[in-house]
């Protein structure tokens, strides 16, 4: 495979989200490649949906094994292709503007499966036990994070392609788009986030709102 070069403007923005949270720390990037789809998407009998961002890209990992990120060239370049058309965009533009947005959602996964500091081996195994949906919303998130604190025109561009993108996806994907409140609470959602890990089976909803299920099914009890 062919690595993927980092440009200028890739670099500024990892630095954004290099302390992911206070739980969370690594000493090197993960490998990044242009790559192709695995053959179970490349060939499979059910409809794809070429908006979700892992259509685009991959994390591809193993149980007890970091993750490296591949990009999927041909497949950016046929969405980009598309949401220029949709928005009035120039192609060259969306192009880069959605490998970026590949990338930091593809980081995302990364942060989330493997850079733990506490309980790093218990929270790495918890992750892979998520559901789908619990996945994608950091992932997504991580985008979002990406532009911290920023409002210039290609940030502002980059967030009305990336919310387009989220209207097409599907379910898992579109989680986010209930998450507003929290595009600058990173902290806030983390913990939570770790909380799941440690607990498995609270599910989206606590990432959302910090109630378990238990309490919830007390409420509509009483």
């Amino acid at each position: 495979m062919k690595a993927y070069r980092l440009s200028p403007d890739e670099i500024y923005h990892l630095k954004k989200i290099e302390r992911y949270g206070g739980t969370y720390s690594f000493q090197r990037w993960p490998e990044i490649y242009w790559g192709n789809p695995p053959k179970e998407l490349q060939f499979s009998d059910v409809p794809i949906n070429s908006y979700d961002t892992d259509m685009l890209g991959g994390y591809h990992s193993g149980k007890n094994a970091e993750g490296h990120i591949e990009l999927y060239q041909e497949r950016i370049t046929a969405c980009a292709d598309e949401i220029a058309i949709d928005l009035g965009l120039d192609f060259e533009t969306t192009y880069a503007d959605l490998c970026y947005i590949v990338l930091m959602h593809e980081m995302g996964h990364w942060f989330t499966h493997w850079c733990h500091k506490d309980a790093f081996q218990h929270r790495r195994n918890g992750y892979l036990l998520q559901p789908t949906e619990v996945k994608e919303t950091l992932a997504q998130l991580t985008v979002m994070w990406s532009f911290s604190r920023l409002s210039n025109a290609k940030v502002k561009r980059r967030k009305k392609i990336f919310f387009h993108l989220a209207e097409q996806q599907s379910q898992p994907y579109q989680h986010v788009l209930k998450f507003e409140s929290f595009y600058t609470k990173r902290g806030t959602v983390l913990r939570r986030f770790n909380d799941l890990l440690d607990e498995k089976d609270w599910g989206i909803e606590y990432l959302l709102d910090g109630r378990k299920h238990s309490d919830i099914v007390k409420d509509n009890n009483l």
